[in-house]
């Protein structure tokens, strides 16, 4: 019998009409010469291709199928991912980027195969500057390992709510995740960047631009220039259009007094109204509303058996919202505050509380984690069905 002649195009490399037997020994022989290119780049212990690590990135927590990449590599400069790319090019391989523990959106599922490019071990925090409220990264560090060291400078991270404790900071930001802090979602958090292009080359945004930071005298946080926006339109690419090896990342100043504010209710409308109110006031930090399910993932002690009790027992939604004041005059700026908030509250007709009478807890763990990566090992938003996906739109 003739032996099965395949596709015309293989998924490494387009191939004439061969036998099969042919087909097969060429692609082996392929991925042989591939994985020694890319081990002399990196080094041979930082090319996997081993069929445990393959599918492990082969998925994430989205809906998406899992598809397996070719290569998983962890380079360590960026001269290797440069390399990488100009290989990769010139093969016609795909490049995915990768520097979270943790994926909700399949932005980094391998769809067509090609190499995985690693950068989670990727955790310098190269500068916080406290004057410029910005924190230069690389791109595999963690909000866990960043927010101690920013409280250490009197400032705090912009961050998601109670993100996955393996969820890099960059990749927050690329992917638009709103952070819990609202006024920042409508400006860029992130100042200023250096990307590895399609082709290889360098390219640095903003004021960022004119040398790289080693040796330049510019601050890092002007995001516009040279001439287009270029920032956004990386920024919000996810990797698509180049990697990023590190970033400029706004920070803000640590609140010395807070108070923290629980407002519940039946109709969302209502605080939505309430939020509109105190948000065209600049009133507060923090502002959120969760409903039922949500918030009793987020306080529930018994896991599985203790979300049921609690959500039964908790308002359909509540917004929380935390006012604090900074270096000048805290005390004096949260009472004002305070007393704008209960203003707006009384004219929609709602009424914040400083604890919520269902979950006595819920004080303390906002206070202790209102700016921290979800602590426990099963995240909350696994905790009602054992997983989850994550769909989020800003309007």
């Amino acid at each position: 019998m003739p032996e099965k002649i395949p596709a015309k195009v293989d998924y490494l490399r387009p191939l004439e009409d061969k036998p099969y037997s042919q087909v097969v020994k060429e692609k082996k022989e392929y991925k042989e010469k591939l994985k020694k290119n890319l081990s002399d780049i990196v080094g041979a212990k930082n090319v996997f291709d081993d069929p445990e690590t393959l599918a492990k990135y082969s998925k994430d927590k989205s809906l998406e199928q899992p598809r397996k990449p070719t290569f998983v590599i962890c380079p360590n400069s960026t001269e290797e991912i440069q390399k990488i790319v100009k290989l990769a090019n010139q093969e016609k391989i795909p490049v995915i980027p990768s520097s979270s523990g943790v994926h909700f959106y399949g932005a980094t599922i391998p769809l067509e195969g090609g190499i995985v490019i690693d950068l989670k071990v990727w955790k310098k925090i190269f500068k916080i500057d406290p004057r410029n409220r910005a924190v230069r990264i690389q791109p595999g560090v963690t909000y866990g390992e960043l927010q101690p060291e920013l409280e250490k400078n009197g400032l705090r991270a912009l961050i998601p709510l109670l993100p996955h404790k393996e969820k890099s900071v960059v990749t927050a930001h690329l992917e638009g995740e709103p952070m819990t802090i609202t006024e920042f979602n409508y400006s860029e958090p992130l100042y200023t960047c250096e990307i590895v292009l399609p082709k290889g080359d360098i390219f640095r945004t903003g004021s960022a631009s004119s040398a790289p930071p080693e040796v330049s005298a510019s601050d890092l946080v002007g995001p516009w220039g040279p001439g287009f926006d270029w920032n956004r339109l990386y920024c919000r690419s996810q990797g698509t259009l180049g990697i990023i090896t590190w970033a400029n990342v706004m920070a803000e100043p640590l609140p010395t007094v807070q108070k923290i504010f629980f407002t519940p209710s039946k109709d969302l409308n209502s605080l939505i109204s309430f939020t509109y109110g105190i948000q065209h006031r600049w009133l507060g930090y923090e502002c959120f509303v969760l409903n039922r399910a949500n918030l009793a993932s987020i306080l529930a002690e018994d896991k599985v058996a203790g979300y049921a009790e609690l959500k039964k027992k908790l308002p359909s939604f509540i917004m929380v919202h935390c006012i604090a004041g900074t270096k000048r005059l805290p005390e004096e700026k949260v009472a004002w505050q305070e007393q704008d908030v209960m203003d707006e509250a009384q004219a929609q007709g709602v009424y914040p509380q400083t604890t919520i009478p269902e979950a006595p807890h819920a004080k303390k763990f906002f206070e202790e984690h209102l700016r921290r990566p979800w602590p426990k090992d099963i995240y909350w938003k696994d905790i009602p069905k054992g997983a989850s996906a994550d769909i989020f739109f800003i309007t």
